[in-house]
């Protein structure tokens, strides 16, 4: 569907709250995440451009996030070199300060050896952005399900967690809430190995979890105030803002 067509059934931007005009197509998740930028049709929604372009740099951080920490599968390829250097370019757009080590290091991923950057996982740019990004997956989400904007009203609690070896267990902790899972395809492109989604609606209360490489997941929790004022925080709350996008909030106001 063409982009103007598809803003003409779906005319409000799904990510500020339900008063902004949609003027963009916002692709989630971007194709900068996926080798040799394969991503295909499916997961698109309705955006301002103020909302498509708060994300964009997040986009880049989480691309380079996943190229460093690898893949639990053995054989999946990542984003090949010239889109991660694309990708810290992008990244310092927003995030002067975030920027891939001078060294680099060898290391073996399932049994391939890669050469990557090294920088601190647990730097604030890191968990602002993936955050940041978990809540428009789960604003994403509650639109698709209910065909509703969520209002300025909600609350999104997010985090971010990762595996780096083998024995790491958060991700498939966080999982076993979520019945099933789904990841894009489009002839032989199939997102399965680097890319899938999980949600599951309890109450008023929608949880979403966007995996991508079995190394890196995106977990949000949506619900009304009233909900979240006995949530127990996480690493960053979020909320729908009219004219600003995603901004950072409290739980309990």
């Amino acid at each position: 569907m063409k982009a103007k067509d598809f803003i003409k059934r779906h005319p409000i931007c799904c990510f500020c709250g339900g008063t902004e005009p949609a003027t963009t197509v916002e692709h989630l998740p971007a194709r900068i995440v996926f080798p040799r930028k394969h991503r295909p049709k499916g997961l698109e929604f309705p955006a301002c451009a103020t909302c498509n372009a708060q994300t964009r740099s997040d986009d880049s951080v989480l691309a380079i996030v996943a190229q460093a920490l690898g893949s639990m599968r053995p054989g999946v390829p990542l984003i090949d070199e010239a889109t991660l250097i694309k990708a810290a370019r992008g990244a310092q757009i927003s995030f002067p300060g975030f920027k891939l080590a001078g060294r680099q290091e060898l290391r073996n991923v399932n049994g391939v050896i890669r050469k990557v950057g090294v920088f601190d996982v647990n730097h604030p740019t890191v968990h602002l952005a993936l955050c940041r990004l978990a809540a428009k997956f789960a604003l994403a989400t509650f639109y698709q399900q209910s065909q509703k904007v969520a209002d300025e009203t909600c609350r999104i609690n997010t985090l971010w967690a990762h595996n780096q070896n083998e024995n790491a267990d958060d991700i498939a902790e966080i999982l076993k809430i979520f019945p099933n899972s789904s990841s894009l395809k489009q002839g032989s492109w199939d997102t399965a190995d680097t890319f899938y989604f999980r949600h599951v609606k309890e109450g008023d209360v929608l949880l979403t979890a966007a995996v991508f490489y079995e190394t890196t997941l995106l977990y949000a929790q949506l619900g009304p105030l009233s909900e979240a004022k006995a949530w127990t925080s996480m690493q960053m709350t979020w909320g729908p803002a009219a004219g600003q996008g995603i901004i950072r909030m409290k739980l309990d106001a």
